[in-house]
């Protein structure tokens, strides 16, 4: 039989998924303003050189590149811990 006190109440279920699903949810809004950032940034650079779009283009890949690169860093830190969380109980 199961007795009240080793059931996890909803609300603390739920504030432990939000919790595991933070740094997710932080590294894909990064890798987006990566992007953006950068995309403008060459976006600019081509007004003021008179490349249009090259360095823009560039800019939006080399910003997804290193916005996936840290998403990538970020997926495998969450995996590593939650395996580490599954040992300890």
């Amino acid at each position: 039989m199961v007795s009240g006190r080793d059931k996890v109440p909803p609300v603390l279920g739920f504030t432990r998924g939000i919790r595991s699903v933070g740094p997710l949810l932080t590294a894909g809004i990064q890798m987006a303003v990566a992007a953006g950032v950068v995309g403008f940034i060459g976006y600019k650079l081509d007004h003021l050189w008179n490349t249009t779009p090259w360095l823009m283009v560039a800019g939006i890949f080399s910003g997804t590149a290193a916005g996936m690169y840290f998403f990538i860093k970020t997926v495998n830190e969450v995996s590593r811990n939650e395996k580490g969380n599954k040992r300890d109980t």
